[in-house]
C-alpha cells in the first residue's frame, strides 16, 4: 500500500509538472491564426538583386508584347509604304551585290533588283527588321540591372549580326536559284523564314545568359 501510494503521488507530480508546459503550448497555438500552416517566406517582398522589379517575368512579357504590338502596327500600316523601307531594301540589295561579286558572280543591282545568273527582287520580308525588333525589344524590356550603355551596345551588336545573317540568307538563296531552282521557294519559305523566327529568340537567350552571368560576377565582386 505504501509503495502504491508513493507511486501514485509520483505520477501525480509528473502530470502536474507537465501541466504548465502543455498550457503554454496551448496558449501559443491559440495565438497563431488557424489554418495558417507553416510560415512561408514571401520572396516577392525580397526580389533578387539582379532584377529591378518584384515580378520580373510578368513585367518582361507585358513590355515585350506591348512593344512588338506597336512596332508591327506601325510596320504594316505606315512603314511598308514609306521611302525608309524602300531605301533599306535598296541598301540590302547593294550589299548583296557586293557579296556576290566577292564570291565571283557578275551581278548588276538596280534599285531592289539583283540581276545575274538568277534574278532576284529584294522585297518586304527580306529586310530582317522584325527579327531585329524582337531582339532589341527583348533586351530593352528585360528587367536586369544593366546600364543603358550595356543594353545599347548589346542591341547594336545583335542588330548588326542579324542583318549580316540576312545578307547570308539572300546570297544563299541566289545560289539555290542558280543550282536548284525547283527548290528555291522551299528553301526561301520553309527553311529561311522559319530560321528567322527562331534566330532572334536564340540570340536573345544567349544574350540573357551572358547578362545574368555578368550580373552575378559583379555581385560576387561587391560581396
Amino acid at each position: 500500500m505504501g509503495r502504491r501510494r508513493h507511486r501514485s503521488q509520483t505520477q501525480g507530480q509528473q502530470h502536474s509538472g507537465s501541466g504548465p508546459r502543455a498550457d503554454s503550448l496551448a496558449s501559443f497555438d491559440s495565438r497563431r491564426p488557424r489554418g495558417s500552416g507553416p510560415a512561408v517566406r514571401d520572396d516577392s517582398a525580397h526580389p533578387s538583386p539582379l532584377v529591378t522589379s518584384r515580378r520580373p517575368i510578368l513585367r518582361f512579357v507585358l513590355a515585350l508584347v506591348g512593344l512588338l504590338a506597336v512596332f508591327n502596327y506601325l510596320y504594316y500600316v505606315a512603314f511598308v509604304r514609306s521611302d525608309l523601307l524602300r531605301h533599306h531594301l535598296e541598301t540590302t540589295a547593294q550589299l548583296t551585290g557586293v557579296i556576290l561579286r566577292f564570291l565571283g558572280d557578275e551581278v548588276r543591282v538596280t534599285g531592289t533588283h539583283v540581276a545575274g545568273r538568277f534574278p532576284m527582287e529584294i522585297d518586304t520580308g527580306c529586310d530582317a527588321l522584325q527579327a531585329v525588333a524582337f531582339f532589341v525589344f527583348g533586351v530593352a524590356a528585360v528587367p536586369l540591372r544593366l546600364s543603358l550603355v550595356a543594353k545599347a551596345v548589346s542591341c547594336a551588336i545583335g542588330a548588326v549580326l542579324l542583318m549580316f545573317i540576312n545578307l547570308v540568307r539572300i546570297s544563299s538563296l541566289y545560289y539555290v536559284g542558280v543550282f536548284f531552282p525547283a527548290s528555291f521557294e522551299t528553301v526561301h519559305i520553309d527553311v529561311w523564314q522559319t530560321a528567322f523566327i527562331f534566330l532572334p529568340i536564340c540570340l536573345w537567350l544567349v544574350w540573357a545568359w551572358w547578362a545574368i552571368r555578368r550580373g552575378r560576377r559583379r555581385l560576387h565582386a561587391l560581396a
